[in-house]
């Protein structure tokens, strides 16, 4: 990723077919003139007809002071084995912001064990011994809800 005034270039290796990918810029991006932030921004875009939108939010807090734990990588795995965190990448991530909180975004309809990870070798997968890591317990299954409803509003 690239910067250049008012312009940003995001560059990818290769991509895989039919798959949702998102950038998330936290708060990297920032007006010229009197540098607010832009907070939480995100762009989506997929490879293929469908555009998976679920999402995974939460805080991470240390576990030897309860503060919140900024910059910690969170992730989540499909695959439901004990052992996938130290074989295999997490499947999607997000980053901790200063609060200690995190939306992991891009989901796909599944079940899913979630990561929090201070990765230190960058690799995406627990195996360094100095690299802390918490799991949620339970597995979480994101859904989402069609809702309709009537506008209360009307012409006399």
């Amino acid at each position: 990723m690239a910067s250049a005034g008012k312009r940003v270039t995001v560059t990818f290796d290769s991509l895989m077919p039919n798959t949702t990918y998102t950038v998330d810029f936290a708060d990297a991006i920032e007006d010229n003139n009197e540098a607010n932030k832009l907070q939480g921004f995100a762009y989506t875009f997929s490879t293929g007809e469908t555009l998976d939108s679920l999402r995974i939010s939460g805080m991470v807090l240390d576990s030897r002071n309860l503060e919140p734990r900024q910059g910690i990588l969170v992730g989540v795995h499909s695959n439901l084995n004990d052992s996938a965190f130290v074989r295999t990448p997490l499947l999607r991530v997000a980053k901790t912001d200063d609060k200690g909180q995190f939306t992991v975004r891009g989901l796909k309809e599944g079940t899913y064990r979630v990561f929090a990870l201070d990765d230190k070798d960058n690799d995406y997968k627990y195996g360094n011994p100095e690299e802390d890591l918490a799991f949620y317990e339970i597995t979480v299954t994101p859904t989402s809800e069609r809702i309709e409803t009537t506008d209360t509003v009307y012409d006399s």
